[in-house]
């Protein structure tokens, strides 16, 4: 999805046969037909193939939180309203993370009031860059790697906030004990996906 040209972020999952044929459909089309220096969607091609997809407004750079950013919040608003039109009420979260970041502290309680102002449900989500909390210094080291940087180096690329690695659900529940509903949704969406 594309917002006044800027790439934004949606989380998409399958749940049949349907929806995977969706999401195959959806990733070729961005690469053949909304090819702009990356693979692009736009709200028609996602409405057209939308069936057996369940969305989320997506983590800190997607469309609903990037606007919230922006101060933009009737926009946002209207963008995740449309996205609920598009995939249905049963299958549209408002996605929530906590990494520490400041970007994430930045349009939270926006994206609280948006949720309780639509009825949307919320899903807790982590952001997954390696397996155990451990491996976090490789990941910086890889990191290094790809920017053609030093662990030394002050401007170096990092990430903001901790906690990349793949959290357990007693994780999850702490993490989220104030908002508990959105660690109960996850379950309710591995309830949705269908057995192949």
């Amino acid at each position: 999805v594309s917002g006044n040209g800027a790439y934004v972020h949606m989380t998409l999952l399958a749940k049949d046969i349907q929806g995977l044929h969706n999401l195959f459909r959806l990733s070729s089309l961005g690469s053949l037909e909304g090819q702009y220096y990356k693979p692009r969607l736009d709200r028609e091609l996602l409405a057209a193939h939308s069936r057996g997809l369940i969305a989320t407004t997506g983590c800190a750079g997607g469309e609903v939180a990037t606007r919230l950013r922006l101060g933009q919040y009737d926009a946002a608003r209207q963008a995740a309203a449309e996205l609920t039109d598009v995939f249905g009420r049963d299958s549209f979260y408002v996605e929530v993370m906590d990494h520490g970041a400041a970007v994430e502290r930045r349009y939270y309680d926006d994206l609280m009031r948006l949720r309780k102002e639509l009825d949307l449900p919320v899903l807790a989500t982590n952001d997954l860059h390696y397996t155990h909390a451990a491996d976090a210094q490789a990941h910086e080291v890889l990191l290094c790697v790809q920017s053609a940087s030093t662990l030394a180096d002050p401007n170096r690329f990092r990430f903001d906030g901790t906690g990349y690695h793949l959290k357990s659900p007693t994780e999850m529940r702490e993490l989220w004990r104030e908002l508990p509903d959105a660690c109960d949704s996850t379950l309710l969406v591995a309830e949705q996906i269908e057995d192949y």
